[in-house]
């Protein structure tokens, strides 16, 4: 897995903006874990899929096949990879609205 370039950084933005806790989280896995719990709550599950897919490039098949914790830790380190606390902040920055 790879960085994303920006124009697929800001769909993953796209994907995510609504979700992001509007109160900074101390502890990244405290992050993952609102964002998860927010699209929960919203009941937009292709949300996290899609954000997953843009991420990995692993075909949706081969996604369905990992355990749930997996599934989580890779979104985990999919968000870490694609630097998320950086790519807000330089959305907010520049006026870039999901």
């Amino acid at each position: 897995m790879k960085p994303l370039n920006l124009r697929k950084a800001l769909q993953l933005y796209d994907l995510l903006g609504g979700y992001i806790p509007l109160t900074p989280c101390q502890d990244v896995i405290e992050f993952v874990g609102t964002i998860i719990d927010n699209i929960i709550e919203a009941n937009k599950h292709e949300d996290f899929m899609n954000a997953l897919l843009l991420m990995t490039e692993v075909p949706q098949e081969e996604l369905l096949l990992l355990k749930p914790k997996e599934v989580v830790s890779l979104f985990a380190e999919c968000l870490a990879e694609n630097k998320i606390l950086q790519l807000i902040d330089f959305c907010k920055k520049v006026g870039y609205h999901a």
